[in-house]
């Protein structure tokens, strides 16, 4: 996220940008505002959300998804095709 705001503000021309993050992409959006604010940095004008974990103190149905042999599994799946296959992420 960092490179890609000063992308967007260099491309645009300003010094704030709108950004949105969905899913995985959400959370990391949540931990940059996070560091931004820390560093004193005002280049998030707004943030959206879309089905983004930013609290993992409940993480209710997602629990099984955040283990870590679930998340070695999806490693070894994408080590082994080169990609996550549709099936696996249907589920």
């Amino acid at each position: 996220y960092l490179q890609a705001i000063d992308t967007v503000k260099s491309i645009c021309g300003t010094k704030q940008v709108n950004a949105i993050g969905y899913c995985i992409a959400g959370t990391t959006l949540h931990l940059t505002l996070a560091l931004l604010k820390k560093r004193g940095d005002t280049s998030i004008k707004s943030a959206t959300f879309f089905t983004s974990l930013t609290d993992f103190s409940e993480q209710g149905e997602f629990t099984p998804f955040l283990q870590d042999d679930f998340v070695d599994g999806i490693e070894a799946e994408v080590n082994q095709n080169g990609i996550l296959r549709s099936f696996i992420m249907g589920r």
